[in-house]
């Protein structure tokens, strides 16, 4: 439907001068309806009301003059930006008690204005570490505000603000001394915390997600798991982190199970891949600068154990899985992760025994996954069984 121009109105001067003329309101409008219900209902859907440029115009500018004139003292820039969040804030609250839902485009505006001013305010006063972690929570609650009241700009705005959030938080990563990483623990925790709840209640509220919120939800999720499995290098060194990861992709596996999540199962598995990656990459490490790439004794044959046992235990868990048995390229590739968790189990045996030993030891485990496979039925870990036996012998 075109709108018509709203004219403005005429009004004498009382002391008979030149006429004042008053601005356009929206009452004045030809087209506008008399019911005060409907009257209502057509102002909303009316935009040109709202000018922009004299709207953002002022805080703009005025900010950056501020900033300019306060530059030299600490913090300063910081608390100007949360004034100015708290006063669009407050006039946005004002605006809605007293006009209500004829000046919503203007509330809403008001709000927008409030929320980025006080957003600026973070990284302007705090490290990227704590700017990430305010970030992700910020928007882990304007997302599901978003979600509630059916506002995919909102629900964009929160999204980018966690990516503005993860990015902050990995430019701020450097390698550690007693770590793998050097990096704050909690702030990845906040950071998966806040993009898992987002996609928690996006799954959970599917109606009201548009068509591009439905294809960023598995990625969503994956977001949320990589920051919580950060936590581990950024606490331990690589033996460790290869504990933690296998132990996570089992907890992540049985939660990507229970609520039917394909992109959980994938990246189980892939953190405990990746795990015995790190583990094989640090002994690899250790070799080339002399140390023994078998010398981190029963903490290295604790090490491989768990990451052997968490492959074998998640494929087992995987396979009971009706959906999973169905597909057999997954099946297929089960078999692979089957294969490389039964390599580490017989690797960590290398780190507290002779080769000697460890070769009579491979001959009885070969034995143990003979039969294991005959009664399961599985192929690839008969075949296994086999060159074990084998390459023990050799060995032996």
């Amino acid at each position: 439907m075109e709108h018509r121009a709203v004219p403005a109105a005429v009004l004498p001067d009382v002391r008979g001068h030149r006429p004042v003329v008053r601005p356009p309101h929206l009452r004045d409008a030809t087209d506008a309806p008399q019911a005060r219900d409907e009257l209502l209902r057509w102002s909303l859907r009316r935009g040109d009301y709202v000018d922009a440029t004299t709207l953002f115009g002022p805080p703009l500018v005025g900010f950056g003059l501020q900033v300019a004139l306060v530059r030299h003292i600490e913090f300063a820039a910081a608390f100007s930006a949360l004034g100015m969040g708290l006063f669009y804030l407050l006039l946005a609250r004002v605006l809605k008690a007293r006009a209500g839902e004829r000046a919503l485009l203007l509330v809403e505006t008001c709000l927008a204005l409030g929320v980025v001013f006080a957003s600026l305010a973070i990284p302007l006063g705090l490290d990227a570490r704590w700017t990430a972690a305010a970030w992700a929570v910020e928007g882990a609650g304007i997302f599901w505000l978003g979600l509630r009241q059916r506002r995919p700009l909102a629900r964009a705005f929160a999204l980018l603000l966690q990516v503005g959030a993860a990015l902050a938080f990995v430019s701020g990563l450097d390698f550690g001394y007693d770590s793998l990483l050097d990096g704050s623990p909690l702030g990845a925790l906040m950071l998966g915390a806040a993009l898992l709840f987002s996609y928690w209640q996006s799954r959970s509220m599917p109606d009201a997600a548009n068509a591009w919120e439905h294809r960023l939800l598995p990625w969503l999720g994956l977001a949320g798991l990589a920051f919580l499995y950060l936590i581990a290098p950024l606490l331990f060194e690589a033996p460790g982190t290869a504990i933690a990861w296998a132990l996570a992709g089992l907890a992540t596996l049985l939660v990507g199970l229970r609520i039917a999540a394909p992109s959980f199962v994938y990246s189980a598995f892939a953190v405990q891949l990746l795990g015995g990656l790190l583990f094989l990459g640090q002994m690899a490490l250790d070799s080339l600068f002399g140390h023994g790439g078998f010398s981190a004794g029963w903490f290295g044959l604790l090490a491989a154990s768990m990451v052997g046992l968490g492959l074998i235990a998640g494929m087992l868990l995987a396979a009971r899985d009706p959906q999973i048995r169905e597909n057999r390229r997954l099946l297929g590739a089960l078999l692979l992760v089957l294969l490389v968790g039964l390599v580490f189990i017989n690797l960590a045996v290398l780190f507290v025994l002779p080769w000697v030993v460890a070769a009579a030891v491979w001959g009885g485990s070969g034995l143990l996954i003979l039969w294991l496979a005959l009664y399961f039925g599985q192929r690839a870990a008969f075949l296994f069984s086999l060159l074990l036996q084998v390459f023990a012998g050799l060995a032996f």
